[in-house]
């Protein structure tokens, strides 16, 4: 989330007026207006970052271009009416290298077939608390909300070399 969507919030809250003009369910927090306002197609505060952003097979080549390894983060936050199918066009499309399988908001269910889904196409997992300070409420370093309880194990059979050979 970059700085200029952060500053659209603090202002439009600062007055009560915005809320009652648009009864949307996104005033409640900064994530939510993110979330349900900003990145939603359906709401009145949509922007279209697509526009705006190179196309994914350019960022992926990009990153390894640069000796970078390329993960999907958090699949199921970003609201697919099907994320599984959606998982399987990007990895035909694009030469990911890993995906992250534990996030703080995933049910065992989602954890559980993204880690199939790793194992199946011998990808790399990942998984992370997405901390990105106090401005997400209950979301605590490391642990996200709860305890994500990611083993280190996750990394061990990560062949690094691979990916850095160009150095």
């Amino acid at each position: 989330m970059s700085f200029f969507e952060r500053g659209i919030y603090e202002e439009l809250v600062k007055y009560e007026n915005n809320k009652e003009k648009l009864k949307e369910d996104v005033w409640a927090s900064f994530s939510n207006f993110y979330r349900k306002g900003l990145t939603n197609p359906k709401s009145k505060l949509f922007i279209n970052h697509a526009e705006f952003k190179p196309p994914i097979k350019e960022i992926v080549k990009l990153i390894h271009e640069n000796s970078g390894i390329a993960f999907l983060a958090h699949p199921y936050q970003y609201k697919f009416t099907d994320t599984e199918n959606f998982l399987d066009k990007l990895y035909n499309e694009v030469a990911l290298d890993g995906v992250e399988c534990f996030y703080t908001t995933f049910s065992d269910k989602q954890t559980n077939y993204l880690l199939d889904f790793a194992k199946e196409r011998n990808l790399l997992i990942s998984g992370g608390s997405d901390y990105h300070g106090t401005n997400k409420e209950n979301h605590n370093l490391g642990i996200g909300r709860g305890n994500l309880k990611i083993s280190k194990d996750i990394i061990s059979n990560y062949n690094i070399e691979k990916y850095y050979s160009s150095f």
